[in-house]
């Protein structure tokens, strides 16, 4: 449980906390997407979070993960242990701006060249200035989701390698209109050796 003694939310407000880019902030305050991004997370370890508020009165949020009953061992890693890098440019396109700064940070210092954009429409601007070779998307962004990102860059580069990311359930992936079937999807939050490791994949294959 996490509680606050602050304001509280309004019971009209509340039902909708969880939805994506619902938010009470003014516009290019805020893409409300945290809490969408929680239950998500939540959401894949097969749990459910609720909450309480009241106005004046502070709010509780009240998270439920499934009790593990089996120790799990640590696999037997029998590669390096060095995550592969490379030398390619990589156009981003996240806008959260934690991620995208983390997401960043991890390539470049695996020596990849990162174009980043915190939504779509500047990711096809930086696409016309940069030649790239493949592109990191979120799946879903304000303004312009990751498939209708993708099906504009591929107008002008049809060879163009990409690599989805989520942090939403599956369900809310699809009703978005982004089929998981044939793209190369990774989920939130990211270990940075998956993330290359699916990299390197993709610009090898």
């Amino acid at each position: 449980m996490v509680s606050d003694t602050g304001t509280g939310i309004d019971e009209h407000v509340l039902p909708k906390i969880f939805e994506p880019f619902f938010t009470t902030k003014a516009v290019g305050k805020g893409t409300g997407l945290g809490l969408s991004l929680v239950y998500g997370i939540v959401d894949q370890h097969d749990g459910y979070i609720n909450v309480k508020s009241r106005p004046s009165e502070g709010t509780s949020f009240f998270i439920y993960l499934p009790l593990i009953t089996q120790l799990v061992e640590a696999k037997d890693d029998k590669g390096t242990g060095v995550a592969p890098g490379g030398t390619e440019k990589i156009l981003l396109a996240e806008d959260n701006e934690a991620v995208r700064s983390l997401i960043s940070m991890v390539l470049r210092e695996n020596g990849y060249t990162v174009i980043a954009a915190e939504d779509g429409l500047q990711a096809i601007r930086l696409f016309s200035e940069h030649a790239v070779d493949m592109a990191i998307l979120d799946v879903i962004m304000p303004k312009m989701n990751g498939k209708e990102l993708l099906e504009a860059l591929r107008k002008r580069q049809p060879s163009l390698k990409a690599l989805f990311m989520s942090g939403y359930t599956h369900d809310i992936i699809q009703e978005k209109g982004v089929p998981e079937q044939g793209i190369d999807l990774i989920l939130k939050p990211l270990k940075p050796d998956e993330l290359l490791k699916k990299v390197r994949e993709l610009l090898d294959s």
